[in-house]
């Protein structure tokens, strides 16, 4: 039997978000998001990757990381306020960004930011971006930071991002001229898929269809 793609600890990131969105999802229903996502992504990968043998064998890992994680949660993924800064001290430079940005995603989004997700923000502010693209920025590093936490792998570097930020620090405009320029359409369109997609887990249309004749068909047995 051939061997398909590695499973790479991005994929299995991807797979973890999933399972710690929708719990009750099988692994079969699993496999249908990640069949429909990548292969929306990259048509190129071989059709039936990764197999549902492939899931199988890794969920139990990630099922049990997701329930230690939730048992004992890590005191910087709870909700930021200044009496936090006693523990968790900012630059005092920083903290009028950081309280723009915590209104900003509290009346605009019915958020609270994280400990985690400022300390990113403390970080990013002074590129310049506007506070909602902070606000999009520091909560999708954090989410990315922490799941790979969770699962154990190194955090990877992210030249997609860095080219988002070269433009607003530089005060160009990103356009896909600019970012294809500094990365290359294949490493940019690599980049994006794997952390922008982090932040936010839906099942497609693609995958849902295939649950629903699924389970069909296995009340027609």
């Amino acid at each position: 039997m051939a061997k398909g793609p590695e499973i790479t600890d991005e994929l299995k990131a991807f797979i973890y978000k999933v399972h710690e969105q929708h719990p009750t999802w099988t692994n079969q229903e699993i496999r249908n998001w990640v069949l429909a996502r990548v292969h929306e992504n990259k048509p190129s990968l071989p059709k039936e990757w990764p197999s549902k043998y492939v899931i199988d064998r890794i969920m139990p890992k990630i099922r049990e990381q997701v329930k230690q994680s939730k048992l004992n949660p890590n005191p910087i993924d709870g909700p930021w306020s200044t009496t936090t800064l006693a523990q968790y001290p900012i630059p005092p430079e920083a903290l009028p960004h950081v309280l723009d940005v915590w209104a900003w995603t509290r009346v605009n989004l019915d958020m609270r930011l994280t400990i985690r997700e400022v300390q990113w923000a403390t970080r990013l502010y002074a590129v310049g971006m506007p506070v909602n693209v902070l606000s999009t920025y520091c909560r999708a590093y954090a989410t990315t930071e922490m799941i790979y936490e969770q699962t154990g792998a190194a955090l990877k570097p992210w030249p997609g991002f860095d080219a988002y930020l070269f433009a607003y620090a530089t005060k160009q405009e990103a356009t896909s001229e600019l970012l294809e320029e500094i990365l290359g359409k294949d490493e940019l369109e690599e980049e994006m898929e794997v952390h922008l997609r982090l932040s936010e887990v839906e099942l497609p249309e693609g995958a849902r269809k295939r649950t629903r004749r699924e389970k069909e068909a296995r009340n027609e047995k």
